[in-house]
């Protein structure tokens, strides 16, 4: 029997469990009736196992390693009260003869401080490569926000290396922006320390990635410091580490080159001093000398009526 064939009788089953059909023959059933509004547009999955616990295992390549425990408390109290609300996605490791975890250990965690036995888990027959199923993590923790900045960089830098994408390639095949990949991959090239402080969250990341533009280790760790000390903003650093580095600070303007040394004459009591600058033609030295002169001239005339005067 066909695929086709085997869902025909399906759904069949379906309808007929759900009471679809004609009740106004006295015979057997000629045909179904018209499909329930409810069930239009409705699909029904065989994909959901319950799984025991202690059968699942956590992956030792996923991205995510801290996980919040208050966070998970409030999980495992959800889970207590309501139970679960989705499927946890697994996969079947021969090796091992466990089921390993590929999305939801938050939930697998959680469910063991809820003291559950079994999970509903949807299980991924597909083979994976170890690529993709890092991909499949991170896309994941990425869209729920469940990596820390550090872990997520780590991951993209990982999937960079094994495929051998650049950061453009990295951000088409997980959907995400490239700046995003840009200011992640930043916080890799930070110091301990500064990486420490965003950890702990006493940096913002994207405090930190402002940090990163700076290139000397030292300034980036002293920068780093201040900010949490003093309490800065992303705007706050942006502006110092612009003011800081080679291209904020105003450099200096270069002396005008001269066509040839500032020459000083000593005439009759007078000091004459000719500082010709590029692009002055040297006429221009004897009109300025003839007006010296016309000056000197009327201060001299002043100077004699000032004279007659005070006789």
């Amino acid at each position: 029997m066909s695929k086709h064939e085997m869902l025909k009788d399906n759904l069949a089953n379906i309808k007929e469990s759900l009471g679809d059909f004609n009740r106004s023959q006295t015979g057997p059933a000629v045909g179904p009736r018209a499909t329930p509004a409810r069930l239009v547009g409705v699909t029904r999955s065989r994909d959901v196992s319950e799984i025991e616990l202690d059968r699942i295992i956590a992956d030792p390549d996923q991205p995510r390693k801290e996980f919040d425990p208050d966070a998970l408390g409030r999980l495992a109290d959800s889970l207590r009260r309501k139970g679960q609300l989705q499927p946890i996605q697994v996969r079947w490791d021969e090796g091992a003869q466990r089921y390993v975890l590929l999305l939801g250990e938050r939930r697998w965690r959680a469910a063991h401080l809820a003291e559950l036995t079994k999970l509903q888990c949807v299980v991924r027959e597909t083979p994976l490569d170890d690529d993709e199923r890092l991909a499949i993590q991170v896309v994941e923790n990425c869209l729920r926000e469940d990596l820390s900045p550090l872990e997520q960089a780590q991951a993209f830098r990982t999937l960079m290396d094994r495929e051998g994408w650049n950061m453009e390639r990295l951000a088409e095949e997980l959907a995400v922006s490239r700046s995003q990949v840009v200011k992640a991959l930043s916080l890799l090239k930070l110091p301990e320390s500064v990486k420490r402080q965003v950890e702990q969250g006493g940096l913002a990341s994207s405090s930190a990635y402002e940090i990163a533009k700076l290139a000397d280790p030292v300034e980036q760790i002293r920068m780093a410091s201040a900010a949490v000390e003093q309490g800065l903003t992303r705007d706050d650093l942006a502006q110092q580490v612009k003011a800081a580095s080679p291209r904020g600070k105003q450099k200096a303007k270069p002396a005008k080159r001269r066509v040839q040394p500032v020459r000083v004459f000593r005439l009759a009591g007078y000091k004459i001093v000719l500082d010709r600058k590029a692009g002055v033609e040297p006429g221009s030295a004897v009109e300025a000398l003839r007006e010296a002169i016309r000056c000197l001239e009327a201060e001299q005339a002043e100077q004699v009526e000032r004279d007659d005067v005070a006789a």
